[in-house]
């Protein structure tokens, strides 16, 4: 998943303030991924495998809470991803100088 956060224009940020917050949050959750996955570099991918083995045992705490975390963290940013969308879709049919989205 990309890294990169789209910053909302200004006008965009008129039709809908919400994006602004939105794009924040991103940044925040893009940075706090890159931290466990640095702290973690071999942090399970529990969405994938269902080993939830480390090296014939139980994971420590904190890395199995670090790949959850990161899950989530992919989760929140694809339903961020699909509201974006939905508001394109929603204001696709309104006349242009409504929202420009």
């Amino acid at each position: 998943m990309s890294q990169l956060v789209r910053l909302p224009s200004p006008v965009t940020i008129l039709a809908a303030p919400e994006l602004a917050t939105l794009a924040i949050l991103e940044t925040a959750l893009a940075v706090a991924r890159t931290a466990l996955r640095n702290e973690y570099p071999d942090c399970p991918d529990l969405g994938e495998d269902d080993d939830l083995f480390y090296l014939g045992r139980a994971p420590p705490g904190s890395l199995l809470r670090a790949s959850l975390i990161v899950h989530r963290i992919d989760d929140l940013r694809g339903l961020i991803e699909a509201y974006r969308a939905c508001l394109r879709h929603e204001t696709a049919r309104l006349p242009d100088d409504d929202l420009p989205l």
